[in-house]
């Protein structure tokens, strides 16, 4: 697990005299980034930009949204500070994240995005790290993407977290051979990305199988 280094109801309670000198501030609700503010010197955090970006902390989850993601209604979210990983070799780029699409305990596709504040691109892989060829609302990198040094264990780890959800995106890091874990998406891009070719589509919904009710009718 990244270091968390406090959880917070409202900006307001943050004592920023405690923290160190980098960390990441985020909402607990947030996505795609919109809801993140990386720290790398303390000492020139603008107040005004992080209270435009994390003061829908202080406000509870709407009851509805443009993507329906009804596990969510009404919860009262918060703010995480937390450690910051660093990319050593370039340290502006970002670390690389790696999100793998999971069916009940089973990894299929690994989305691989690197270069995320530099020109951010993304490419598709299956479980043996073949370019899959596909695009969706990034640009694809221009080079291969470096296969993890620990893909096999990143394997194993998304499988464990992954057993007993239809569909779960487990999202991951390696930095120095070490294997971070960064969070459990179950609603990747609100459902709403969309891929090139099409048929990738199609594909992931056939591999999305819902349970079974008690009365033996899918669950919809």
């Amino acid at each position: 697990m990244v270091d968390l280094y406090g959880k917070y109801n409202s900006i307001h309670e943050i004592d920023f005299k405690s923290l160190p000198e980098c960390f990441v501030m985020k909402t607990t609700h947030g996505g795609g980034g919109l809801n993140v503010v990386i720290c790398r010197d303390k000492k020139e955090l603008d107040y005004d930009i992080l209270l435009e970006k994390l003061s829908s902390g202080d406000k509870p989850f709407k009851k509805r949204s443009g993507g329906r993601e009804w596990a969510y209604y009404g919860l009262k979210p918060g703010i995480i500070v937390e450690e910051l990983l660093v990319n050593k070799n370039n340290p502006e780029a970002g670390i690389n994240d790696y999100k793998f699409f999971c069916f009940d305990g089973k990894p299929e596709y690994i989305v691989a995005d690197v270069d995320r504040y530099i020109g951010h691109k993304r490419n598709f892989y299956d479980v043996h790290w073949n370019n899959l060829h596909i695009s969706s609302d990034c640009p694809v990198a221009d080079r291969e993407i470096d296969k993890p040094q620990k893909l096999q264990e990143m394997l194993k780890v998304a499988s464990r977290l992954s057993k007993g959800f239809p569909y779960v995106r487990v999202d991951l890091y390696e930095i120095e051979g070490q294997i971070y874990f960064g969070e459990m998406t179950f609603y990747p891009w609100s459902g709403y990305v969309q891929f090139m070719p099409d048929k990738f589509d199609f594909i992931l919904g056939e591999k999305f199988k819902l349970p079974k009710s008690r009365k033996g009718k899918r669950i919809h």
